[in-house]
């Protein structure tokens, strides 16, 4: 699997060295990780070290992939080696940008709304848009923190609130 990975044919990793595998600007990182396994004064036994690197192919395309290694024993006289575990990490990249991309949307929906909309849990509030806080007078961030009693001028008033707001949310509804 590594060799399709890498994009070399079958045996065309053996005896390659592994900083070649990685772009040129990774080297560096892969390095210390190889240091730190094994191969110099801060190694550290039977310590499983992990990373994610860029990978470089034959043709020059590049692609994201998670790599770990471990130090083996001696294995026959021929002295340490290690054991490397490689794995494509590019499909989980293109569903971490889907994602990021779907909550930036959000966040845009959220604060580019007509309306003021907060979000409010365990009775402190935790996001609120331009708009609410606009029509309150504050700064959106001098919201977040702040109990959603403040919305209210008098208990009698935060009750009347809630026996209004409270039913259509609780029913997953709008409540207006």
């Amino acid at each position: 699997r590594a060799e399709a990975m890498f994009g070399a044919g079958q045996a065309g990793l053996e005896q390659r060295p592994l900083d070649q595998l990685v772009a040129p600007d990774q080297r560096p990182i892969l390095a210390r990780l190889l240091e730190k396994v094994g191969r110099g004064p801060t190694a550290e036994p039977d310590q499983v070290v992990s990373t994610e690197l860029i990978g470089l192919r034959p043709d020059g395309a590049t692609f994201p992939f998670e790599i770990g290694l471990s130090r083996l024993p001696d294995l026959g006289g021929r002295g340490a080696s290690l054991c490397a575990a490689l794995r494509d990490i590019s499909q989980r990249r293109l569903q971490e940008q889907a994602i990021q991309e779907l909550v930036d949307q959000q966040e845009a929906i959220f604060q580019s709304a007509p309306n003021g909309i907060l979000h409010s849990a365990a009775g402190t509030i935790i996001r609120a848009n331009q708009r609410i806080a606009e029509s309150l007078g504050y700064a959106p961030l001098e919201l977040i923190g702040q109990p959603f009693a403040l919305l209210h001028m008098s208990t009698d008033n935060q009750a009347a609130f809630q026996a209004a707001m409270m039913p259509p949310l609780q029913h997953g509804e709008i409540a207006r």
